[in-house]
């Protein structure tokens, strides 16, 4: 039973995920008239933007600790957060513990920036211009961008932490009467309930666009 609903929450997990990268897709397409193939390639930039960013709230740097020692005698090295000597212990490991959802809030302006600049520098010439050759130079910046990512990153899945929140256990397994309890549940519900609402923002958003009403409705 357990394994079941694990294999649901894990579907509905991925799903969730998919189904933004695809509402993303028709969302474009249905108001601007472009085939973005790089679309998919943004996302994975925006999640590396979030990586780096994470990395940067836990950068620590080495103090010596002339009161304490380590197994040789030697004064003890501490790794101190800069954002615990900056805010405070309390709210340093705060920061830390929130560290990937405080990245993605701040990879959001940054990814704002890049398809700006993307928009105006290379998609608008191709607005009146055949979907075949839209297509293909989506594709071909895909590429690119797909190189640059696995020159300084790696093609290794890289992980990171959850917070505490979102890493706990639910019984949902023995209250059915199947054994252990479901490992890590939280993050799993977080992530399809951010899908779902996002989702549901989709249509306000085509309506509040001027563009998107008039292709809604079928007007030019």
């Amino acid at each position: 039973m357990d394994a079941f609903f694990l294999q649901i929450l894990n579907g509905l997990d991925k799903g969730s995920a998919y189904a933004l990268i695809a509402l993303g897709l028709t969302l474009i397409f249905g108001t601007l008239g472009v085939v973005n193939f790089a679309h998919g390639a943004l996302f994975m930039i925006g999640a590396f933007c979030a990586v780096t960013l994470q990395r940067l709230l836990s950068l620590s740097f080495v103090t010596v600790d002339e009161t304490q020692k380590d197994f040789l005698g030697n004064p003890l090295k501490v790794e101190t957060p800069y954002v615990e000597s900056w805010f405070g212990e309390a709210v340093g490991s705060s920061i830390i513990d929130w560290s990937v959802p405080l990245a993605i809030l701040m990879a959001i302006p940054i990814m704002i920036s890049i398809g700006f600049i993307m928009e105006r520098g290379l998609i608008k010439h191709f607005y009146k211009r055949p979907h075949a050759d839209q297509i293909l130079v989506t594709f071909g910046l895909a590429i690119v961008l797909q190189e640059i990512i696995k020159y300084y990153f790696g093609a290794n899945p890289i992980q990171t932490p959850a917070p505490d929140a979102l890493s706990g256990r639910d019984e949902c397994g023995r209250r059915a009467g199947a054994g252990p309890s479901l490992p890590d549940l939280a993050d799993h519900i977080f992530c399809i309930l951010v899908g779902h609402h996002f989702g549901h923002l989709r249509l306000p958003a085509i309506h509040h666009l001027r563009n998107g009403r008039s292709r809604w409705h079928g007007r030019p």
